[in-house]
């Protein structure tokens, strides 16, 4: 890239800036999530519980607000990374809207359990979990909210 280009990039982004409304609530549309706005709540398979949607039996429930509107996610812990502390996380974005549950899981579908590919299926099963997920979203920010609290 060479210099005049960086400039009209720093130029238009400078528009761009000065066009964005600055917010510091997290329902806005333009609000950046931090680290410490996410809130958890640990989840686990009951027995032989029947619409656990996932392979593995336990996991965090996560809520966060991005575009200004609650992503509802789904972690596992698998491993560690090449640094050995590090948690190797794989994450399921739970939804109710068939674009967000279908392909934005494409690459994770290994942690959703198989309905036979039936989309309607899947979207009921993670029904229940987005609800608790977006009640989960109205505790404080940073929150870790015990199994079954909601």
């Amino acid at each position: 890239m060479n210099l005049k280009t960086i400039q009209i990039l720093s130029f238009v982004l400078s528009l761009l800036a000065a066009t964005i409304p600055a917010s510091g609530a997290e329902e806005d549309l333009f609000y950046i999530p931090q680290d410490d706005d996410a809130r958890f709540q640990k989840i686990s398979k009951v027995g032989n519980e029947q619409g656990w949607p996932f392979t593995v039996d336990k996991g965090l429930l996560a809520c966060i607000y991005a575009a200004g509107r609650p992503l509802v996610m789904f972690f596992v812990e698998d491993g560690f990374e090449k640094d050995n502390v590090t948690p190797k996380l794989r994450t399921v974005t739970i939804s109710t809207d068939p674009f967000e549950a279908i392909f934005g899981n494409m690459a994770v579908n290994d942690l959703i359990a198989d309905e036979g590919g039936n989309s309607e299926v899947r979207l009921s099963l993670f029904a229940s979990f987005y609800e608790t997920g977006k009640r989960l979203c109205e505790q404080p920010q940073g929150s870790f909210v015990g199994s079954g609290e909601l």
